[in-house]
């Protein structure tokens, strides 16, 4: 499980509302437990493996321009900025049912979106809320397949040339689409 400090610290840095106020409200109503609003972390094989057995609903919390570039295929784009409200309605009745795994670049937008809209997503029928441990950088350096407007890409967004030396294979960032 994620460490709730350390989500709290990324939620922070990365701009978002956060739980915090709600947090004491929630629980002080018995309406969910600390562990209960804690996404939990899924690695790139084994979600892989969960997409090829069904009911994952990916949903990638990336910016157009990076979502552009290369994603995991059927997942559903989101702001990363999106509030829990928007969200739960951009995914509609596709939640019912599902593993609902959230992913990024990295692991921080992501992160920050399921302790914010975690509870609301499970409220709405997810069955779980997820994120995808090192995002679509670890998904890539799996070997995993990404796809574009075109179809299959080995192009990976990696947010910025730090972040680019995070591939096994720096050669596959690009920072934009293929045309």
């Amino acid at each position: 499980m994620i460490r709730r400090t350390f989500l709290r610290v990324v939620v922070a840095f990365a701009g978002l509302p956060a739980i915090g106020p709600v947090l004491p409200l929630m629980l002080g109503h018995g309406l969910a437990s600390a562990a209960e609003l804690d996404p939990d972390e899924i690695d790139a094989t084994a979600l892989a493996a969960a997409i090829g057995r069904g009911r994952v609903l990916l949903v990638d919390v990336r910016l157009l321009e990076e979502y552009s570039v290369s994603r995991i295929a059927g997942a559903i784009r989101v702001d990363p900025a999106i509030d829990t409200g928007a969200l739960v309605r951009r995914l509609g009745a596709r939640i019912t049912g599902t593993d609902v795994v959230l992913y990024c670049t990295l692991g921080p937008r992501s992160a920050g979106l399921g302790i914010n809209a975690g509870y609301a997503l499970v409220n709405a029928g997810a069955k779980r809320v997820r994120i995808l441990k090192g995002g679509v950088i670890a998904w890539a350096n799996a070997g995993l397949p990404l796809v574009d407007h075109k179809g299959a890409t080995r192009n990976v967004h990696p947010s910025d040339q730090a972040t680019a030396l995070s591939l096994t294979d720096p050669s596959r960032a690009r920072f934009a689409p293929r045309r």
